[in-house]
C-alpha cells in the first residue's frame, strides 16, 4: 500500500510540473506585432543556409509552407556541390521567398557562394573550387559573389591567419552547430530538452541556447583584421521525418526550428514580389552588413533598429562612416518588453558601454568596428530559473579616420 501511495505521488508531482511547464511562454515581449517597417527602415525575416532537398528529404515547398506559416520573408536554400547549378530557381510561396545558392567544399570548410544574379557553371567540383581559391584570395572579391564561410562541423574556426581576406562573412551562430555544443557540455540538459519536448516545444529548444563567445571573438577579430566582413545566423539544422501510421511526422517541426532564430535585412524600400529583383536587394543588404540577427524564440525583435546618425545623414548597419562627420550610434527597442533587459555596444571586441534603457544615443569619439547587442533575462521553469540570453546582434558599425577613408 504505501509503494502505491508512493507512486500515485510521484505521478501527480510529474503531472503537475508537466502542465506547469506546459503553460510556459517565455516571450519577452507581447508577440502580436508584424511590422514591416523598423522606424528608418524595413525589416524583412528570412532563414539562412537551409538545406535544400536534394541534401534532406523534405520537399522544398513544404519548407517553404512552414517558414510562410512563421512569417519569414525569404529562405536562401543550399545546395552542396552543385557545380552544374542544375535547379536553381527563385520563386515566391504565397509572400516568402525561396532563394537557391550552394555551398562547396572548400579545405577544411564549406562555402557558401550566393551570385546576385544568374549562377555559373562550373565542369567539375574542382573547377568550382578553383573559382574560390581565387576569389577568396583577392584582396577586393568580385562584388557579384557573396561567400560565407559556414560552421556546421562544430569547430571554431581558429586563428584570423586562417581566414581568407576575400571572404565576405561568416556563420556567428548555427544551430545545428549550437545543439552539437550543447550536447557536448551538458548531455544531461539534453536529454530533460527531449523530455519536455512533446509538452512545450518551445521552452526544449530555448533552453538550449548558450551564449558563444568564441565565434563572437572571433568573428570580432576577423573584422579587426580585415573590415567589412558579414555575419549571419544560420538555420542549418534539420528536422528529421519518422512515419506514424501512414502519416510522416516531423520532429522537431519545421515551424519550431524556424522560430528559434533569423536575420533580419534593413532595406530603404519594400521588396517588390519579383523574384529576380528580390533576390539583388536581400544579396545587397546581406554582403554590405545591413542586417542584424536574433534569437526569436525570445520574442518578436521586429521594431528594433539600430543606425549611425551624422550631421546630415543616416547610416544603416554595415555603414563604413568618417569620424569627423561626428557619428552617434542609434539604438531603439520595441517599448513594450516585459523583462529586464539591457543594451550593451562593442568596439573591436570589447564592451564599451551598457544602457537600461529603450532608446540609446552613443557619441563614437574613436575609430574601430561597431557592434551592438540587446540582452535579456527570461525567468525560465525550474530547474533553469531566472538567466540571462542574448536576443539581438547587429552587424558592425565601421568607424574609420578622413585618412583611411
Amino acid at each position: 500500500m504505501k509503494r502505491l501511495i508512493l507512486i500515485i505521488s510521484i505521478a501527480f508531482c510529474l503531472l503537475i510540473y508537466l502542465l506547469y511547464i506546459s503553460q510556459f511562454e517565455g516571450q519577452v515581449r507581447r508577440d502580436d506585432i508584424q511590422v514591416g517597417r523598423s522606424g528608418k527602415f524595413y525589416d524583412y525575416k528570412g532563414a539562412f543556409h537551409v538545406p535544400s532537398r536534394k541534401n534532406t528529404n523534405i520537399n522544398d515547398i513544404e519548407i517553404l509552407k512552414a517558414a510562410n506559416k512563421s512569417h519569414f520573408d525569404f529562405v536562401i536554400f543550399s545546395d552542396t556541390n552543385n557545380f552544374k547549378a542544375a535547379g536553381l530557381n527563385d520563386s515566391y510561396y504565397s509572400g516568402t521567398l525561396g532563394i537557391k545558392v550552394r555551398k562547396f567544399s572548400y579545405l577544411d570548410w564549406n562555402i557558401l557562394l550566393f551570385e546576385k544574379g544568374d549562377p555559373l557553371v562550373f565542369d567539375s567540383l574542382s573547377e568550382a573550387q578553383i573559382f574560390l581559391t581565387d576569389q577568396l584570395t583577392q584582396k577586393e572579391p568580385d562584388p557579384r559573389f557573396l561567400t560565407v564561410l559556414t560552421q556546421e562541423s562544430g569547430k571554431e574556426f581558429g586563428n584570423t591567419n586562417k581566414i581568407s581576406p576575400g571572404v565576405d562573412g561568416i556563420e556567428v551562430i548555427n544551430l545545428s552547430s549550437l545543439w552539437k555544443k550543447t550536447w557536448n557540455q551538458s548531455k544531461a540538459s539534453v536529454f530533460y530538452s527531449f523530455f519536455s519536448y512533446p509538452f512545450n516545444g518551445k521552452l526544449s529548444l530555448l533552453r538550449l541556447i548558450n551564449e558563444i563567445p568564441g565565434y563572437l571573438q572571433e568573428w570580432d577579430g576577423i573584422v579587426e583584421k580585415f573590415g567589412e566582413k558579414s555575419g549571419f545566423f544560420s538555420n542549418e539544422a534539420t528536422s528529421q521525418v519518422f512515419n506514424v501510421f501512414s502519416s510522416n511526422i516531423n520532429f522537431p517541426s519545421l515551424e519550431l526550428i524556424f522560430s528559434v532564430g533569423s536575420n533580419h535585412v534593413f532595406l530603404k524600400s519594400e521588396l517588390t514580389g519579383d523574384p529576380k529583383k528580390d533576390r539583388q536587394k536581400i544579396f545587397s543588404a546581406l554582403q554590405d552588413g545591413s542586417f542584424y540577427f536574433s534569437f526569436d524564440i525570445l520574442g518578436n525583435p521586429r521594431g528594433f533598429e539600430s543606425y549611425i546618425r551624422t550631421d546630415d545623414n543616416i547610416h544603416n548597419l554595415g555603414a563604413k562612416v568618417n569620424l569627423d562627420d561626428n557619428p552617434e550610434i542609434i539604438v531603439k527597442l520595441p517599448m513594450d518588453i516585459l523583462v529586464p533587459y539591457e543594451i550593451v555596444i562593442f568596439k573591436n571586441g570589447n564592451r564599451v558601454a551598457t544602457f537600461n534603457k529603450p532608446s540609446v544615443s552613443y557619441l563614437i569619439k574613436e575609430k574601430g568596428s561597431y557592434r551592438v547587442i540587446v540582452r535579456v533575462i527570461p525567468t525560465l521553469p525550474l530547474p533553469d530559473g531566472r538567466q540571462w540570453f542574448t536576443w539581438i546582434y547587429t552587424n558592425h558599425f565601421h568607424i574609420v579616420s578622413e585618412a583611411q577613408d
